[in-house]
């Protein structure tokens, strides 16, 4: 190791986002390579959302039954985002997961406008 060679630049950039009650979540930026190796395919987000354990949580076999919980739902019910309301998985291990970045918006506004148009439709009839 020669310690006045530059380090490589950085493949990735890693933004903290939030943390919820049992996951932090992290945006991950796949910057491009010279030779291009890590670039993303055409027309694709070079963006994900990776979610890790908090380590606050502690690791009791209840925490570690509802990590699994959530990956295997994310996994049997995701998919290609143009049949499934859920986005696939892309990578996974018990401690944290890797999904794609979701640019339709957010999830508590399309819940909370499909609530408003329910409760509209049974007050017209």
């Amino acid at each position: 190791i020669n310690p006045f060679r530059a380090p490589p630049p950085p493949r990735h950039k890693i933004n903290y986002l939030t943390s919820g009650g049992f996951r932090a979540v992290w945006t991950v930026t796949y910057l491009s390579s010279s030779n291009n190796d890590d670039a993303s395919e055409e027309g694709e987000d070079p963006r994900v959302i990776m979610k890790t354990n908090q380590l606050r949580r502690g690791w009791g076999a209840y925490y570690l039954d509802q990590n699994r919980r959530d990956i295997l739902i994310s996994e049997r019910a995701g998919g290609p985002i143009h049949r499934s309301n859920l986005l696939p998985v892309h990578q996974y291990c018990a401690f944290s997961s890797i999904v794609p970045f979701a640019t339709a918006g957010v999830l508590g506004d399309y819940v909370t406008d499909k609530l408003e148009k329910e409760r509209t439709l049974r007050t017209a009839e």
